[in-house]
């Protein structure tokens, strides 16, 4: 009995703890995303759609070595911190190097392909050179892989509030005072460098140092092969999710692209909601595991039917009022992105249930699927794209997105054996999520 009382109050809080700890990340990206899209929707408005669309395809060419620089180990490195037999210091410092190297890697890489582009589109060259830049500073999300582990993401939201609201100044200012294009891109790497500042400035409040971490090559093999079919993964994702921007830009033009982007953006403002809940419940989810398979599939089930909830109440509440919120925070110049929107929210849906069954494939060290369906939704965009924007133009694009999500995250369930059964749960999720 004693025993018993002692499971329930132990249970009671760490889900308490789940619940402030989901909160504080639920307030820090809501400030983001509420003065994100704000800025956003003024930087449009003022750059124009042109302008606006030579920066998005900057960000997407950039983007496209993020996976390199990140190595596939936020997730890998919150699980080894859970591990009461690592050495946390050498974790730290070992992530830190790798993060750094690869960070280093892929600047080089954009360089490379900033050389190939055409000379007369110069300016795109230079905004591709500073953004990649930003990627270097990357490698200090490690010391937010560490607060995750210990569920206290409390105090790394704090310090990156007070960054983002410094970050938000400078770009505010920038509008004021009708800066350049260049200027904007050089406020994005201000972006990543205060986070750093903020994360160090956490981490030593806390009674940590990096000046304790260490390097192991021994651990650094290990992490890089439990990562390494994430990082393959990283890439094939980043592409299915950018990959219809870059099309747009050579198919189409910038300014197409422009328009697309602002859908783009409201839509994917979104995606955080699924992975700060990930980031919150995995923890649970890896120790229920430890304690027997039903309460783990009971935890899944429930994690599931979550986020397929929320997926629908964001889907069909901005369908809805996708002209109202273009018109208002585009103008007219964008009024082709509502019914862009429109189409484009309801990847939400497959983009939540996709982050649920990620935490089982961590879970279960099946991290290799993740390559599977990463490549499949990859190839599957490229070629729709193919076909679909010739004919449909924008909207074909915004089609092929929804259906390469859907690929990515639930169909490519059914075509692997050992997933089936985490299939018919997310099945279960979006036809029937029930709590009860």
């Amino acid at each position: 009995m004693l025993l018993q009382t002692l499971k329930k109050t132990k249970f009671y809080s760490q889900n308490l703890r789940v619940i402030f700890n989901t909160q504080w990340l639920l307030f820090d990206k809501f400030l983001r995303i509420g003065i994100g899209v704000l800025l956003n929707a003024w930087m449009a408005r003022f750059l124009g759609t042109e302008d606006f669309g030579i920066l998005r395809y900057a960000v997407s060419l950039v983007s496209l070595f993020i996976p390199l620089a990140e190595l596939g180990l936020s997730t890998i490195a919150v699980r080894e911190f859970l591990n009461p037999r690592s050495q946390k210091y050498q974790l730290v410092g070992t992530i830190f190097s790798l993060k750094l190297a690869a960070a280093a890697a892929a600047v080089i890489g954009c360089g490379v392909v900033a050389f190939f582009i055409d000379k007369e589109e110069n300016l795109l060259r230079i905004l591709i050179l500073i953004i990649s830049c930003g990627m270097l500073f990357q490698a200090f999300d490690v010391i937010d892989y560490w607060f995750q582990s210990r569920i206290e993401s409390k105090f790394v939201v704090v310090a990156k509030s007070v960054a983002f609201i410094i970050s938000s100044s400078i770009k505010i200012y920038l509008l004021l005072s009708h800066a350049s294009l260049i200027a904007f891109g050089m406020a994005l790497i201000a972006d990543s460098i205060l986070n750093a500042i903020a994360l160090i400035v956490i981490f030593q409040w806390r009674k940590n140092f990096l000046t304790r971490s260490k390097i192991s090559l021994e651990l650094a093999k290990s992490l890089l092969h439990s990562s390494s079919p994430l990082i393959f993964s990283g890439i094939m994702k980043i592409v299915f999710l950018r990959i219809d921007q870059i099309m747009i830009k050579i198919m189409l033009d910038a300014s197409e692209l422009g328009i697309y982007s602002a859908a783009v953006q409201l839509s994917e403002g979104f995606f955080f909601i699924p992975m700060i809940l990930h980031a919150s419940v995995f923890p649970t989810i890896v120790e229920a595991k430890e304690q027997s398979l039903e309460l783990f599939y009971q935890k899944l089930q429930t994690f599931y039917n979550l986020l397929a909830l929320l997926g629908y109440a964001i889907a069909i509440s901005i369908t809805i009022s996708s002209t109202i919120i273009i018109g208002v925070l585009y103008g007219p110049e964008y009024s082709r992105s509502a019914n862009l929107l429109a189409v484009l929210i309801w990847s939400v849906v497959f983009i939540n249930i996709g982050v649920g069954r990620s935490a089982f494939l961590i879970s279960m060290d099946m991290t290799k699927f993740h390559l599977f369906s990463m490549t499949g939704a990859g190839i599957l965009n490229i070629g729709l794209n193919f076909v679909l924007i010739p004919v449909f133009g924008l909207t074909g694009a915004a089609i092929a997105s929804i259906m390469s999500y859907g690929f990515a995250g639930y169909f490519s369930s059914f075509l692997y054996r050992p997933l089936f059964k985490t299939g018919i749960m997310l099945t279960k999720s979006m036809l029937y999520p029930k709590f009860w």
